[in-house]
């Protein structure tokens, strides 16, 4: 990730509700509340100075519900806001901070709206050594005609000045059917009986009964033996500064077992004993940073590959997880762009999701040091990938961007299924591309057999059946976000995916932990 139910929407969406009438009915109210006070203080005073195209006049009586807001120039800025009001007391987007109207502390918070308009307004002003400091963010958000939502988010600091992106906005619903071919079979959320005290689920890994979830509030260990009623053994909050992890790999010997896991900040990456899984130790680290990890079994020796962020994929002999030993590492040629995000290894090539610059292969055969690419394919954002031999014997790559496409018209981020076969005149050539909808991107991606699992964040759980590779049909769906709830961020839902003892594993910013089971 990038730094992750039947629902009943407000009335106003409806259930699953993606368009809304494109006309108002003649003769009908407008939308007037009250407006409330202003900010006196700072940038972005006054909402009506903010440049709006096509506001439709006391539009925002359609307003409350749940929408996709986008910008169409950056891969990164979008969001899935709920909005909640009415013409009386005005409107506001959910789970924002309490209006806060008191400017003599150096902070405040403005919501206000006239019906046409709605105004957030969050400024800072403090004293930075001496010199005045100013951070100021606002949004003017209207409705237009055709029931789409118009916007602008504006900041200002005191260091760069100020700051305009348009942002376009539609209605947003739930894909689909709650499920279809899975069912639910048991979660977890809770660390403690203090609500707060949960499971955000980044990641997981299912080793020997046990699941390990990863995310903002550290490991988790949960046994899974009886997978209708998965309970907690153990948590770790974590080492590293903000004491969160991103992605977890286990290595399991006949002497000892050990979770290598990657922190949320840029710190070193944590090795952890969990050969008592209900005493974990936290080990020396790794030295260095890596955002994801990926564990490769060859034969009798067990191998660690870093994602960094760099040009650099680092490899570990973890035979003995324990005393883990660094073997090099292999260089991308040309620099980082953004660097390593994640990657996917097959016997001597490392297939490297390098963000920005797409999926670059690399033949290590050489060795190491001696790395040579053996092709690219450009992509909007290299997210993650997962090597496979189907069944009929064709070696296929699966590749997920993560982010938007970059325009409205391509929408969100492909599968992509690669021809995986070095030896082929064709490899790393396009054989076909899956996704849900525009709107939403992968996350995690397994293989197993001839199904992809994907976590596909807002859309749920995923099955593709890839037998035909050139055809991607989907089999099954359960969609695990809830739009009545969620808070609204660019990625959570469903974030990780693993299958193992016939079950499919979900770990979710929402719901922590849930185990599903495949139906006929």
């Amino acid at each position: 990730m990038r730094l992750l139910a039947v629902v009943l929407l407000v009335a106003a969406c409806g259930d699953n509700q993606t368009t809304g009438p494109t006309v108002d009915v003649p003769g009908t109210p407008r939308c007037a509340p009250t407006p409330g006070p202003l900010p006196t203080v700072g940038a972005f005073l006054d909402p009506n100075a903010i440049a709006l195209e096509g506001c439709l006049e006391g539009g925002l009586e359609m307003l409350p519900g749940r929408w996709f807001t986008r910008d169409d120039e950056s891969v990164f800025t979008f969001s899935y806001p709920k909005y909640e009001g009415d013409c009386t007391s005005g409107f506001r987007r959910s789970f924002g901070a309490e209006n806060d109207l008191d400017e003599s502390d150096g902070f405040s918070f403005f919501t206000w709206t006239d019906g046409t308009r709605l105004y957030e307004r969050q400024s800072f002003q403090f004293d930075n050594g001496g010199v005045p400091f100013e951070f100021t963010s606002a949004r003017v958000t209207c409705r237009r005609s055709d029931d789409t939502l118009i916007g602008v988010n504006a900041r200002f600091d005191t260091d760069r000045g100020e700051s305009t992106r348009t942002l376009i906005g539609s209605r947003f619903g739930l894909k689909d059917d709650p499920a279809a071919g899975l069912t639910l079979v048991g979660e977890i959320a809770a660390l403690s009986a203090t609500p707060a005290d949960r499971i955000v689920g980044y990641n997981v890994v299912v080793d020997n009964d046990l699941a390990y979830v990863v995310g903002p509030a550290g490991l988790s260990i949960v046994d899974v033996s009886t997978p209708a009623t998965p309970s907690l053994v153990s948590h770790v909050a974590g080492n590293n500064q903000n004491g969160g992890y991103n992605d977890v790999r286990v290595v399991r010997t006949q002497t000892a077992t050990v979770a290598f896991v990657s922190p949320l900040d840029f710190s070193d990456t944590e090795v952890i004993d969990v050969t008592n899984p209900a005493s974990p130790v936290i080990k020396s680290p790794l030295p260095e940073y890596s955002h994801s990890v990926q564990v490769v079994q060859t034969g009798n020796t067990t191998s660690l590959y870093l994602a960094t962020y760099t040009e650099f994929v680092p490899k570990y002999d973890v035979t003995n997880p324990l005393a883990p030993v660094r073997l090099g590492a292999a260089e991308i040629a040309g620099g980082p762009v953004t660097g390593v995000h994640d990657l996917t290894v097959e016997g001597d090539h490392i297939y490297a999701n390098y963000t920005e610059t797409g999926l670059v292969a690399l033949d290590v055969s050489g060795g190491l040091d001696n790395a040579v690419e053996a092709g690219r394919i450009q992509t909007s954002y290299s997210h993650a990938s997962w090597f496979a031999t189907l069944s009929s014997g064709k070696k296929v790559i699966l590749h997920g961007d993560e982010g938007l496409s970059g325009t409205a018209t391509d929408g969100a981020a492909f599968l992509r299924i690669l021809d995986g076969d070095p030896a082929s005149p064709n490899y790393l050539g396009e054989l076909s591309r899956y996704r849900t909808r525009k709107e939403v991107g992968i996350h995690n991606i397994q293989v197993v057999d001839d199904k992809a699992y994907l976590s596909y964040y807002q859309d749920g759980i995923r099955i593709v059946d890839i037998a035909d590779p050139t055809q991607p049909t989907e089999v099954a769906h359960f969609n695990t976000w809830d739009p009545s709830t969620a808070f609204g961020a660019a990625f959570e839902g469903a974030v990780g995916v693993r299958v193992a003892a016939g079950h499919v594993f979900v770990a979710d910013s929402d719901r922590g932990l849930l185990i599903l089971d495949e139906t006929p």
